[in-house]
């Protein structure tokens, strides 16, 4: 009697996110959810797949652990390692905050985001928060919010974009 050849799940890891390295795992799993003909279960596969998708220098920051997996959960120490080890540190991400993003071609909404996400693991309040978004508009729209109360971060980025004030 022969034994049933494993079924491989085809799938395609998305590109990685340098920046958001938590990110793209979460997207990986995700992905793994969708395969075909069944989902991705097994740690060591989801290990495989993550590998063989890292670009080279993101590969370097973890190598001891590519040359040395873990016996018991390799995509997890993996994911933990490179989640510690890549993206911005929580210094980083302050000091981003606080220096400002630059509004560029995006809208206000994405602007926002990106604000929000980099604030969320430091519990910055949405007064301070409200400040340091206005601070990137230009002054004549910040002379227009000003008119509004009560302002909220999210209608301070909806005015911009509805009141058509780019510039």
């Amino acid at each position: 009697m022969t034994e049933p050849t494993p079924v491989v799940a085809a799938i395609k890891i998305p590109q990685y996110n340098h920046s958001d390295p938590a990110l793209w795992f979460q997207m990986c799993e995700a992905t793994f959810e969708l395969g075909t003909p069944k989902p991705v279960t097994e740690g060591k596969t989801k290990y495989n797949y993550c590998v063989a998708h890292l670009p080279p220098e993101t590969a370097s920051l973890v190598r001891d652990i590519l040359l040395s997996p873990a016996t018991d959960d390799p995509y997890k120490t993996l994911k933990e390692a490179l989640i510690d080890r890549s993206g911005e540190s929580g210094h980083q991400e302050i000091l981003r905050l606080l220096q400002g993003e630059h509004i560029g071609d995006r809208r206000p909404t994405e602007l926002l985001r990106v604000m929000k996400r980099r604030a969320a693991a430091h519990q910055v309040p949405d007064k301070l928060m409200l400040e340091l978004f206005l601070q990137h508009l230009p002054s004549h729209v910040q002379t227009v919010l000003a008119a509004v109360t009560p302002l909220t971060l999210d209608k301070a980025a909806l005015y911009k974009e509805t009141c058509c004030f780019y510039s």
